[in-house]
């Protein structure tokens, strides 16, 4: 496999390299048997997450957990209540 990558231009090094695995960790998901799912080490430190009291930490902690909305049922409708926390007063 290095030699074909090789062939084309494109570098890899061997560690960086897994075959023949039946799940793998990337981008904070785990592909396992062709499914995506969130990776539990990171849903379980957002889960240990202290509440935001800043409107900066209000912001990670969205930004945060957005990254795994496709998981949640009805995320958009959960975090209303603390989006509208952003908003400026008018």
């Amino acid at each position: 496999m290095l030699q074909m990558l090789g062939k084309r231009g494109l570098k890899a090094g061997a560690n960086k390299i897994h075959m023949g695995l039946a799940r793998i960790k990337f981008l904070g998901f785990q592909i396992e048997n062709g499914e995506l799912k969130p990776d539990p080490e990171k849903v379980s430190a957002i889960e240990r997450l202290l509440p935001p009291q800043t409107r900066t930490e209000l912001r990670s902690f969205l930004g945060l957990t957005g990254y795994y909305r496709e998981f949640v049922r009805g995320y958009a409708k959960l975090a209303r209540p603390l989006t509208s926390l952003l908003q400026e007063d008018v």
